[in-house]
């Protein structure tokens, strides 16, 4: 099961979407329109500038790179909170980012934490930004080729 982030703001900016490219759990290709010309691999660090165009229209959904499973019970679990669940087509109830910025701000400590951290950090951007949150979990597992 793959687990990511999904976010969502009615009026991102451009400025919104450069910011996220840079964050963890994030890359350029999440936040840029689909091209048909073949975008470089994940981790693999984008130098042409991608203009305003080129990135994703105000109000689309936006999901992060995969987030591991024990990573986000452990964050749930030191933040003594659960995100919610949501689908694909956004079914279901994201959380609003004042109401997650307030659960940051009250553990500040898990900034440092080595397992959270990055998606402390993360999450304390989105917030910031003024975008919902919930998971996306795509529970469509994809079975090795020479696997039957």
């Amino acid at each position: 099961m793959a687990i990511a982030l999904m976010i969502r703001k009615d009026d991102h900016t451009p400025g919104d979407l450069r910011m996220l490219a840079e964050a963890p759990y994030f890359d350029t290709h999440l936040v840029r329109q689909p091209t048909m010309t073949p975008q470089p691999h994940r981790g693999i660090p984008v130098t042409d500038e991608v203009s305003d165009q080129e990135l994703l229209p105000a109000g689309t959904l936006i999901h992060s790179n995969s987030i591991a499973r024990s990573t986000r019970k452990a964050f749930e679990e030191a933040l003594g909170h659960q995100l919610p669940t949501v689908t694909q087509e956004a079914q279901g109830p994201f959380m609003k980012s004042r109401q997650l910025r307030n659960l940051l701000v009250s553990r500040p400590e898990l900034r440092s934490d080595p397992t959270i951290g990055e998606l402390y950090q993360l999450l304390t951007l989105v917030t910031k930004l003024g975008f919902s949150v919930g998971w996306y979990e795509n529970i469509e597992e994809k079975a090795h080729k020479g696997f039957r």
